[in-house]
Formats: C-alpha cells, structure tokens, sequence
C-alpha cells in the first residue's frame, strides 16, 4: 500500500474536488477524503481500481451506484454529487463526507447486544431507507454492517441518523 506521500491520487482533482488523504480501501476500490478548495466543502471520493474499471460489466456497477441513489432520492442514503470518468481512464464518484462510524464500528466498539432503543432506531431508519429505494425498483444487495454508517442526528441532540452506503451490486 502506498504511503500518503507516495499514492499518486493524493492533490488529484476529481470534478472539483482535491484529494486529502485516503479513507479506506476495499477489494474494489478506495476512498479519500476531497476538498472543493473554492468553497471550502468536503467530499469522499470513491475510486474503481484500475483492473476493475477496465471490465465494462465492473465499470457498469459502479457507476450504477451513483445512478441508484439518485434515484432514490432518501435522506437515509449517502448523497452523491457526481460520477464521471478522468482522462486515464479512473472511474470516480463523489459523495457526501460522513463524520461518524459505521454500525460495524459500533458494534464492535460497544459489545453485543446494542442497546434495544438504539437498535429499534437504526432498524427504523434502515427500513425507511429500503422502503424507498424498493419503491423506485432498486434493491441494494449488500446491506451489511459496513455499509451502514451512523452519524450525528442533526434534529435529535445524542441520536444517530443512519446513512446507507455502497449501492454498487445494486439491482436497478
């Protein structure tokens, strides 16, 4: 893995947005923390490894995620402010930054069992979330505890609002 120093995306451009410093990695692709330095907002920005952006079927997934949620249109769904393709061929999307964790963060951080309330709310949330998504034909595929992230509840001071990431094996 490349150091800060060394990966070639860290001062990149993507749309408008430069990459800081990288997130997270998974089996495939990365994501980074990005900054509108005209505006001064922040983003993530996944990436598609190169192997994968190369496949039309992979490369097709990926941009679907962004179509999905769009689609979508739910609060409880990570928000996506554009996808595209740079010059050498990197697929892209950059969404919303999310302060917070991921429920698997939580559990692991908190022990099993999570307290009943917290679980009724975030079960809520999720159910709100899918509903939505099922309504507009879209079934995500791979709900599971890392692609579900909890952030600060703006309205309920000490309440999580539950944010549902990674629609990229989606169904549309």
């Amino acid at each position: 893995m490349p150091s800060p120093q060394t990966d070639p995306h860290i001062g990149s451009y993507f749309g408008n947005f430069r990459i800081v410093r990288k997130l997270g990695e998974g089996g495939m692709g990365v994501v980074y923390e990005a900054e509108n330095p005209k505006i001064s907002s922040r983003a993530a920005v996944k990436l598609l490894h190169a192997r994968f952006a190369q496949d039309g079927e992979y490369a097709k997934r990926f941009l679907n995620e962004a179509r999905a949620v769009n689609i979508i249109q739910h609060p409880g769904l990570v928000e996506i402010f554009e996808y595209g393709q740079q010059s050498d061929g990197t697929l892209f999307i950059v969404m919303e930054f999310l302060q917070g964790e991921s429920l698997e963060q939580r559990m692991q951080k908190a022990g099993l069992p999570l307290p009943e309330q917290a679980v009724i709310d975030i079960a809520l949330q999720l159910a709100r979330a899918l509903t939505a998504a099922h309504e507009k034909g879209v079934i995500h595929r791979d709900l599971k505890p890392d692609n579900i992230m909890l952030v600060a509840d703006p309205i309920r001071q000490g309440h999580d609002w539950v944010k549902i990431l990674d629609f990229g094996i989606a169904k549309l």
